[in-house]
């Protein structure tokens, strides 16, 4: 699902705001890789964007692990790929619902489930820093 241009635009002045906010830079290699995610639709691993935007490999990572760091992006670790987050102005928990037929990535916001597992991992004396929970099935097309 790509966003709108006005949406685009709403999402990269937002990033470039909450870098500044965060006092990180915000480069030109960030604003390409940024930019390639949204406009995307779909998830890309790292050597897709070097190919894409002819990046140096080391340029794109560290770019990917600030983007990942103010909340912009997201790891879908189980298959190494990067998805802008569609909320990045909300504190929610990524929820990636994957097709493991057709590989479509959809994303529930839930604040309820990211509680829930914090809460559990205190009791257990474990300070969670961060969650990325992957759900893998069947998306509707590919259940008919």
């Amino acid at each position: 699902m790509r966003p709108p241009t006005t949406r685009k635009k709403a999402l990269l002045a937002f990033a470039e705001f909450r870098a500044r906010q965060q006092g990180q830079r915000w480069t030109d290699t960030r604003v390409q890789i940024y930019e390639a995610l949204l406009s995307a639709g779909k998830p890309v691993t790292a050597y897709q964007l070097v190919d894409q935007l002819a990046v140096k490999p080391t340029s794109v990572y560290r770019s990917l692990e600030a983007l990942t760091g103010l909340g912009l992006i997201a790891k879908i670790e189980s298959l190494n790929t990067f998805v802008a987050c569609q909320h990045p102005d909300h504190d929610h928990q990524h929820v990636f619902l994957v097709c493991d037929h057709c590989g479509q990535i959809d994303e529930i916001a839930d604040h309820g489930i990211s509680k829930k597992i914090a809460q559990d991992a205190a009791t257990k004396g474990f300070k969670a820093a961060r969650q990325i929970l992957e759900v893998h099935g069947d998306c509707q097309s590919c259940q008919g």
